[in-house]
C-alpha cells in the first residue's frame, strides 16, 4: 500500500489529504469538501492536473501573485501554461479567484488569483 499526502490548493482551507493507494482502489481522506477528493484524484491521474503558479504584481505589497487554474489542464500543456502565467503582469489591486487569464490556449480553463491585494 502507498500512502501520499498533499495540500489541497482548489480553494483557501486548502485541507491536508491522505491518499492511500493499493492495488485495487484509491482512498481520500482530510478533506474538507468534494472538491478534494477531486483535486486528489486529478494530481494522481496521468492525463491532467491542477496548475499552481505565480504571476508578476505591479503596484502590489509582493512581487508575484499565486494563482491556480479552475480546473485540470492537459499534461501536456502544462509547462506552456505555467510560461504564460510567470509572464503575465498584473496590476493591484486584486480580488481573491479574479480571473488572470481566460481560456488559457483555449482549454476551457480560467487562471485565477489564490488571493487579494490591495
Amino acid at each position: 500500500m502507498i500512502i501520499k499526502k498533499m495540500q489541497c490548493k482548489i480553494c483557501s482551507v486548502q485541507c491536508d489529504l491522505n491518499i492511500e493507494i493499493d492495488s485495487q482502489k484509491a482512498s481520500i481522506t482530510g478533506n474538507k469538501c468534494g472538491r478534494g477528493i477531486d483535486y486528489a484524484k486529478s494530481q494522481f491521474s496521468d492525463d491532467s492536473v491542477i496548475v499552481t503558479a505565480r504571476c508578476i504584481l505591479l503596484n502590489g505589497s509582493m512581487g508575484r501573485l499565486p494563482v491556480t487554474s479552475t480546473a485540470p489542464i492537459p499534461i501536456y500543456m502544462v509547462d506552456e501554461v505555467i510560461e504564460i502565467i510567470k509572464n503575465t503582469q498584473v496590476i493591484a489591486p486584486v480580488s481573491k479567484d479574479q480571473i488572470i487569464i481566460e481560456n488559457v490556449l483555449n482549454s476551457g480553463v480560467d487562471i485565477v488569483s489564490q488571493r487579494r491585494v490591495k
